[in-house]
């Protein structure tokens, strides 16, 4: 069955998952242009409105209805929207003023006549137009962002972002915004309403995990994340929200399912055996030595993977991760390692060592790097003999990124 079976409607997230800045991701293009499922897509971008995407999906060949494209400024017009409207002081571009007008919401200059302040990125932000915003939010006057993205990450280097403005203004008001965008529920409730399915069963598609991945265990539903934007395996690690499904890009969902993971069970012994030993890690009489143990299951339940780990004090020594041939390709090793660090670090583990039998350089995306034998535990130096290649993670320095205000 392949993954998109599972669902009745797809929330899908623009950039990094269908276009990189304006130019189109392949695999992405490809399966959207096949698949059935009623499809919303959305965006933290409040700058633009819908009809510029329609031209870039145009461009890169998918038809797509105006209706079906939700931006952060749409969610915060039907957030702040009422009989009778309110009279809204904006910062923010075209976009934004744009889908405000556009409910029928009528925006005001002055900071006494405004109702609510509704606040998107704005790259001729002046210090008067934040001194009236502050008025106005004094005043009692709603106070609304349509992202609380700290940063923008331009080419060359770092912007700043819709956030840092919020920032500011909740330092001038000690009012906290009401955000409309991403990891928030507006945007995804305004997508719920457009896709009208009730009861049916919706998958968010992303490519971060402290937005996309975030707002889908919000909303309740499943999220699958893509390694074709800003996350990588390495994210997972430290990650607050994990996605159900991790793929390396979108046209993936239209394939068989990709192994979960989970703890191994008693019953999964016999399984566990016969994968290390097909894979040359003969155990003889005994029992598999690490514990815990994580295995990947595929969707016809047969373990397709396995890792394990032993740990002393705040130290740690993976063994594996080892994964059927049918999974070759497939990054399934990189999810176990990536799980198996995550718990370690919710355990307080300091170092973890990782014992491999060849130089795959996809544990570098895991932020690994290469140990000296004698630099490892003297327990872990028995083990690493027949590991030649011995790798270390520190997850005591790795501090948690923060992209949003709130």
């Amino acid at each position: 069955m392949a993954l998109l079976d599972r669902y009745d409607g797809l929330v899908v997230d623009l950039d990094g998952v269908v276009v990189r800045v304006e130019d189109p991701i392949p695999e992405a293009v490809a399966a959207l242009s096949q698949i059935e499922q009623p499809t919303v897509f959305v965006t933290n971008n409040a700058t633009r409105r819908p009809d510029h995407w329609v031209e870039v999906l145009e461009r890169a060949g998918l038809a797509v209805d105006p209706d079906r494209i939700l931006t952060s400024a749409m969610a915060a017009a039907w957030l702040v929207g009422g009989q009778p409207p309110p009279r809204v002081l904006v910062i923010g571009e075209e976009g934004l003023r744009a889908a405000l007008t556009d409910a029928g919401i009528p925006l005001v200059d002055a900071p006494h006549h405004a109702d609510a302040v509704v606040v998107g990125w704005d790259r001729q932000l002046t210090w008067e137009r934040l001194r009236d915003a502050t008025l106005a939010i004094a005043g009692g006057a709603r106070f609304v962002g349509t992202n609380a993205d700290l940063v923008y990450p331009a080419d060359e280097g770092p912007w700043p972002g819709n956030g840092a403005a919020l920032a500011y203004l909740r330092a001038a008001t000690g009012v906290r915004p009401e955000i409309a965008g991403k990891p928030e529920r507006p945007l995804f409730a305004l997508a719920a309403e457009r896709l009208s399915l009730g009861d049916g069963r919706i998958l968010v598609v992303g490519d971060q995990l402290d937005t996309d991945v975030a707002a889908a265990q919000r909303m309740g539903w499943d999220a699958a994340l893509v390694l074709t934007g800003v996350a990588r395996w390495s994210d997972l690690v430290g990650a607050a929200a994990t996605p159900t499904w991790v793929v390396r890009h979108l046209g993936e969902l239209t394939g068989p399912e990709p192994a979960t993971i989970r703890r191994a069970q008693p019953g999964d012994r016999p399984a566990i055996r016969a994968l290390l030993e097909d894979a040359g890690w003969g155990l003889g009489g005994a029992a598999p030595r690490p514990d815990p143990i994580l295995v990947a299951v595929a969707a016809d339940d047969d373990i397709v993977g396995t890792i394990g780990w032993q740990r002393d004090g705040d130290t740690a020594s993976l063994q594996g991760p080892v994964v059927a041939a049918s999974q070759h390709g497939r990054e399934t090793g990189s999810h176990l390692v990536a799980q198996a660090l995550h718990e370690l670090r919710g355990a307080g583990v300091q170092l973890t060592y990782l014992l491999a039998r060849d130089g795959d350089a996809s544990f570098e995306q895991l932020g690994f790097e290469p140990a000296e034998v004698d630099d490892v535990p003297h327990d872990v130096r028995a083990d690493a003999g027949s590991h030649p290649a011995v790798r270390v993670r520190d997850l005591g320095s790795e501090a948690p990124r923060r992209s949003t205000l709130v």
